[in-house]
């Protein structure tokens, strides 16, 4: 079952949600001001690679990496 980050757009919180079908994304609210004015983002994930052990940022996109807020390696808060 995939795990979603979405974004609110009253509160502006980032939160995670379970969804096991397509029904279950029609009536998503906020857990933090139970707003449903919410938008789906796309995530990075991070997975082991073979080699020397250091941790490796994906990208769904296929763009290399960078930080959950850019995905591209071009904002400040990436390290």
């Amino acid at each position: 079952m995939p795990l979603y980050e979405f974004w609110c757009s009253k509160c502006e919180k980032v939160f995670e949600l379970l969804i096991r079908s397509a029904a279950d994304e029609k009536d998503i609210f906020c857990p933090h001001c139970d707003n449903n004015k919410v938008a789906k983002k796309f995530s990075t994930f991070r997975s082991m690679g073979k080699g020397n052990g250091n941790l490796a940022l994906h990208s769904p996109a296929g763009n290399g990496g960078g930080c959950h807020s850019c995905g591209g390696g071009a904002c400040s808060t990436c390290g």
